[in-house]
């Protein structure tokens, strides 16, 4: 699966359980949607990492606990917790996620 459409998919799942209208997408891989919805214009880097960034609200509302573990298992990744850190990191192949525990 392309990293995009991986990306593309996890965007997929937030939605469907209402977290996409909380969070916003940052970084690198913010740049290839905007390519990818203007028609690819030179201005914008073609440049993404490994890993893709959301900014999500320490004190996220919602009516029901959203299970971001099974949502991101549900889209072929493995989950590691850095207790060190306290993040979790979902692995999928060489692409990644990274969320702090108590985000959701």
């Amino acid at each position: 699966m392309e990293k995009f459409d991986l990306l593309y998919s996890v965007l997929v799942s937030f939605h469907k359980v209402g977290l996409l209208g909380n969070c916003v997408l940052i970084g690198s891989w913010c740049q290839d949607f905007y390519r990818h919805r203007f028609g690819n214009p030179f201005q914008i880097p073609a440049v993404t990492t490994t890993d893709a960034d959301f900014l999500i609200p320490k004190r996220l509302v919602s009516k029901y606990r959203i299970d971001v573990a099974s949502l991101m298992e549900e889209n072929g990744f493995i989950i590691e917790h850095d207790v060190s850190t306290g993040l979790m990191v979902f692995i999928h192949e060489d692409f990644k996620f990274e969320s702090a525990e108590r985000a959701f």
